[in-house]
Order: C-alpha cells, then sequence, then structure tokens
C-alpha cells in the first residue's frame, strides 16, 4: 500500500508538471522513489523516463488539438536531439561496461547543480517577465537557426547520457532561443520529449536490465503520470498564456527547490 500511494503521489507531481511546463518526470519520480521507497537510484531514473514517454506523449497530442505544437519549424532540432541522444546513450553504455561514466560522481554534479540553476533562473526570469519573448536567432533565421541547433545537440547529448528528458532545457531553447509562443513552446517540448525519454528509458533497461522488484512501482507511476500529465495539459490548453506563464514560472522555482533538496539529502 505504501508503494501504490507514494508512486501515485509521485505520477500526480510528475504528471502535472509534464502537462503545465513540459518538464521531466524525474523531478519528481527519482526523489520519492529513492527517498520514501529506497529503490535505487539508476532504477528510478529509468522508471521516470518510461513515465515521462505517454505521459508526453499525451501531452503532446492534447497540445496538438489546441494548435499548440509548432513541428514544421523545429523538425532540424527534433532532429538534432534525437541524433545527439542515441550518441550520448551509446557512450554512457560503453563507459557503463568501463565501469565509470554514468556512476561518475564529478560529471554527475555538475550535470545535476546545472539543472537546478536553469530551472531556477528560467522560473525567475518567466514570473518577472511573462510575456517577455528573446529570439536569439534572430527574425527570419527560419528552422535552421544554427544557435539552436548547437544548444539541442547539448541537450540530445545530456539527455542521452544522463537519461533525463530535457524538458526544461528544450523549452529554454524553444521559447527563449527561438522566440516560440509560450504554449508552443511547452507542446513542441513535451512532443521532443517524448522521444528523448523514449531513448533514455531503453538505454538505461538496457545498461542495468528490470528486476522483478520494479514492476509495482514501474506500473504505479507510468500509469498515474499518464492521467495526470492529461489533466494538466488540459488545463493548460484552457487558461490564459499569461497564467499558464506564471504557474510554470512557480513549478520551475519550486522544482529547482526540489532537485536542490534531492542533492543535499544525497538521493542522487
Amino acid at each position: 500500500m505504501k508503494i501504490i500511494l507514494f508512486c501515485i503521489l509521485a505520477g500526480m507531481g510528475a504528471g502535472l508538471t509534464t502537462g503545465f511546463a513540459g518538464l521531466s518526470a524525474a523531478v519528481y519520480i527519482v526523489p520519492i522513489l529513492v527517498g520514501v521507497l529506497n529503490v535505487p537510484f539508476y532504477d528510478a531514473v529509468a522508471i521516470a523516463l518510461s513515465s515521462d514517454v505517454l505521459a508526453s506523449a499525451v501531452s503532446a497530442v492534447t497540445y496538438a488539438r489546441k494548435g499548440n505544437i509548432e513541428i514544421k519549424k523545429t523538425k532540424y532540432h527534433l532532429a538534432t536531439i534525437l541524433s545527439f541522444a542515441v550518441l550520448g546513450s551509446f557512450v554512457a553504455f560503453w563507459l557503463s561496461r568501463l565501469e565509470i561514466g554514468q556512476r561518475d560522481v564529478s560529471g554527475d554534479t555538475v550535470l545535476g547543480y546545472w539543472s537546478i540553476v536553469a530551472a531556477m533562473a528560467l522560473g525567475v526570469y518567466l514570473l518577472f517577465r511573462p510575456e517577455k519573448k528573446t529570439c536569439l536567432c534572430g527574425e527570419g533565421s527560419g528552422s535552421k537557426c544554427w544557435v539552436a541547433l548547437l544548444l539541442c545537440a547539448g541537450v540530445g547529448l545530456i539527455c542521452g547520457f544522463q537519461g533525463t528528458g530535457g524538458g526544461m532545457m528544450m523549452l529554454f531553447v524553444l521559447h527563449s532561443v527561438m522566440g516560440l509562443d509560450f504554449k508552443k513552446a511547452v507542446g513542441t517540448s513535451v512532443y521532443m520529449m517524448s522521444f528523448t525519454a523514449l531513448i533514455g528509458a531503453v538505454a538505461h533497461f538496457l545498461i542495468n536490465g528490470f528486476s522483478a522488484g520494479l514492476v509495482l512501482p514501474f506500473a504505479v507511476c507510468v500509469v498515474s503520470t499518464f492521467v495526470f500529465a492529461y489533466v494538466g495539459a488540459r488545463i493548460a490548453n484552457k487558461i490564459k498564456t499569461h497564467t499558464l506563464t506564471i504557474l510554470t514560472s512557480i513549478i520551475l522555482t519550486f522544482s529547482g527547490l526540489l532537485m536542490l533538496l534531492t542533492k543535499i539529502f544525497g538521493w542522487s
């Protein structure tokens, strides 16, 4: 009963976060599985990524029905992210055979704290400038903007190597770099994340396998995240963009604090 209850709570936080802000389910699922249920960190990340796949997919469909996904302008970016995610997964797999890489503390620490700083910085930025759109690519640069493509390569590499969905990083690129409308940025982010999370989940299970003890938390987390992601995406597409931006800024800031606590208490 304890496993079911806490996995539902983890799925609720992860699903609503995915539906509202396009963030990775790992932000909520990993701390609860590791800190409360004593699931090994690597297995917890694999479960979080598996939950991300369906949650991101159902969120993407919901955003697409409202016209809040930009596929044409981001096709090169998706291809770049997926290519480098595959590369990152192969590198992680190769390093894991040498008993280094994803187990390396210094690399994990750097990427972990980068995620914390980026989440909180983006949250504060959106809170104080909710209607501000920037376009570092320059107006009229089209879908082949090298700045965004370079950043997407980095996002894909991190997603594949670390096994994260990369939703927050994609949201930053799409909204703050490419200048997409916020709802379209979130919708496109979850669309992309459904692919990157799949790659990350497969890589994790290939590297570490799947034990019988993971069946219950895996099933409950995947189902609950899927349900709450659908609810979150439905609500997000009905409210005003300004309101969604403010809510997302609060979610990002809170998620950053949660990740910070995760690091402080050694849940990663």
